[in-house]
């Protein structure tokens, strides 16, 4: 707000300093009695202030698919763009090294049962100890545990659609050697909410967005064309990273083709905002980094320097709330640069240049 104000004052300073006579102007004008001013009436507004925004489409819910176990991709069955259903086989890798792994865990699994049930009956024959009895068990154990992680991993060797949805990015082919875990797939699933933009809102905005505020927004795609949207999650906490709170919006259902990466320019209307008054920026006569300071008239038209706190700055105003200024107040636009606090002023609808 400093670098926005600091320049607009620097900006008008210059402008007049720029007059030919802007120096017996001054002089002029210091000597009246009742200085010559352009004034405002403030009005009560409660309508929503709109956030402009810009924000990457993306599908709400997406996965990231890789396999449970690593070796060499014998298919891939789905290509990107893809629509697939739930249950469907997207992807595996060759079995070979897997079903003998498979294989080997079973016949130790057999053996132990085999063994077990040999040490069993001679420990009823007094030809064997408990604690070889107990031994047995616990190879029984093992053995049936590898077998059980060996089956596991045979069922994750390949990969199908958790949701209907469909294929986002496709990051391997066919032949690669891949390790557990690494991405293969990342899917969009389906649904009336399957597309969102997120934007990043700052902390003075984020205090007057509610759920279901609406907003609006453009694509590249579709000039000319807009669309809607609410407001579906507000974050409670800012990205450490960037210091903004992440706002997810759902799209509307539209007739429009949407793809995840489209680029949306979005204009929000938040519903938080309590009355304001909306001051244009010609007022500001001084502003540092919260405050701002303008002329208000009274009802003798005696000015008064009074410093104000915006809510939010706006291209050519400031939005104050109604508590800031009384429900009366006169806003000097024009000629605040001859005026001073406690000088008696002339309202003129006569231009000042």
């Amino acid at each position: 707000m400093k670098n926005i104000t600091n320049l607009l004052l620097a900006s008008a300073v210059l402008i007049i300093a720029c007059k030919p006579n802007y120096q017996s102007e001054l002089a002029a004008v210091a000597t009246q009695s009742s200085k010559p001013v352009r004034v405002v009436e403030l009005d009560v507004k409660d309508e929503p202030i709109p956030l402009t925004a810009s924000g990457i489409i993306s599908s709400k819910s997406q996965s990231v698919l890789s396999f449970k176990v690593g070796g060499i991709i014998d298919q891939i069955l789905v290509d990107e763009g893809q629509s697939v259903e739930k249950g469907q086989l997207l992807a595996s890798v060759d079995l070979e090294e897997i079903e003998a792994q498979v294989n080997k865990a079973q016949e130790a699994y057999a053996k132990a049962v085999r063994d077990l049930e040999r040490f069993k009956r001679l420990y009823a024959d007094s030809a064997a100890t408990y604690e070889m009895v107990q031994n047995m068990e616990t190879a029984f154990e093992v053995a049936q545990s590898d077998l059980q992680i060996a089956t596991f991993n045979r069922r994750f060797a390949e990969i199908k659609a958790p949701a209907s949805g469909k294929i986002l990015r496709r990051f391997v082919e066919v032949g690669e050697l891949v390790e557990p875990g690494n991405p293969v797939f990342n899917i969009g699933e389906n649904g009336e909410d399957a597309y969102v933009l997120r934007i990043g809102v700052a902390d003075r905005d984020i205090v007057h967005i509610n759920l279901e505020d609406e907003a609006t927004y453009t694509l590249a795609a579709y000039p000319g064309k807009s669309f809607t949207a609410k407001v579906t999650e507000i974050a409670e906490a800012s990205n450490p990273m960037t210091g903004t709170f992440e706002v997810e919006l759902t799209l509307d259902p539209t007739s429009y083709i949407i793809k995840n990466g489209f680029v949306a320019k979005l204009e929000l209307f938040p519903s938080g905002f309590e009355p304001y008054y909306e001051i244009p920026m010609a007022a500001l006569v001084e502003a540092d980094e919260l405050n701002v300071k303008i002329f208000v008239l009274d009802e003798n038209n005696t000015a008064t320097e009074t410093e104000i706190v915006p809510i939010d700055i706006r291209s050519s105003s400031l939005i104050v709330p109604t508590d800031e200024l009384p429900a009366t107040s006169r806003i000097i636009t024009e000629g605040s640069a001859y005026v001073r606090s406690g000088d008696q002023v002339t309202i003129t609808t006569s231009s000042l240049d």
